[in-house]
């Protein structure tokens, strides 16, 4: 039997979900903020995108995961191949296998209450993480610049975009809700658009790092193959891949 998987219907469901989740935190905030009605059942709790630890933060994380496996996948048969790569691709399934586990265990919370001792800021730097994240994202960048360059370019163009979309939400929209924090206005209506916008750049931008390594897969490992075999090896008796008759 064999299984083909769209990375076109991979995206196209992901972005659906992601859709849902933002229609259903803007109705329970709705129906809890301005229609005054209590959150009798949990819902707000629950599907609120400015939570941790709900439903949102579940997808996230299971996205993130989805990614670190694909990765581990491309960087197993790099090394059989013993591409000049293989160590970054396996450095970035281990990046975002620790951001999926940060994200469903809260990790950065805990780090991060120490921080404001030893900075304090305002407007863009209010955050004490911010610095930090920088710094990551910096670090990331110039650690990975000649693995991205090698890259195919349409591989390199989606690549690309998801890290901006992610980057700017994990670190441009603290940076405007920083400088929200240092001006009168209505900060709940503000605080409410900065963080919807924030996980939905976040979402948006794992979907397209997954959609881009699957384009990559079907593209550039075609011959990929992935068997389940209790002692790691393939059978002898199995048939060679040329020789199978392929399913449309």
């Amino acid at each position: 039997m064999r299984i083909v998987i769209s990375s076109r219907r991979i995206l196209r469901t992901l972005l659906i979900v992601q859709a849902a989740l933002t229609l259903a935190h803007i109705a329970v905030g709705t129906w809890h903020h301005f229609l005054r009605h209590p959150d009798r059942f949990g819902l707000m709790r629950q599907f609120s995108l400015d939570e941790e630890a709900n439903i949102p933060t579940y997808y996230a994380a299971l996205l993130l995961l989805a990614a670190a496996s694909l990765l581990a996948l491309i960087a197993a048969a790099k090394a059989r191949e013993k591409d000049p790569y293989r160590r970054h691709w396996a450095a970035l399934s281990i990046v975002l296998l620790y951001m999926s586990i940060d994200e469903a265990c809260m990790i950065h919370e805990t780090w991060s209450s120490y921080l404001p001792s030893l900075h304090r800021g305002a407007g863009i730097m209010h955050f004490p993480w911010i610095p930090v994240g920088i710094a990551v994202v910096a670090l990331v960048a110039v650690s990975f610049i000649r693995f991205f360059l090698h890259l195919p370019r349409t591989t390199r163009m989606l690549m690309g975009a998801a890290a901006a979309a992610y980057v700017a939400g994990a670190l441009g929209m603290e940076m405007l809700a920083g400088i929200l924090k240092d001006v009168t206005i209505n900060q709940g209506i503000s605080y409410a658009m900065v963080s919807t916008t924030e996980e939905n750049l976040e979402m948006l931008g794992m979907a397209l790092f997954i959609f881009a390594l699957l384009s990559y897969i079907s593209e550039h490992m075609p011959r990929l193959e992935l068997s389940v075999s209790p002692y790691g090896k393939i059978p002898e008796a199995e048939t060679p891949t040329d020789a199978r008759p392929e399913l449309d």
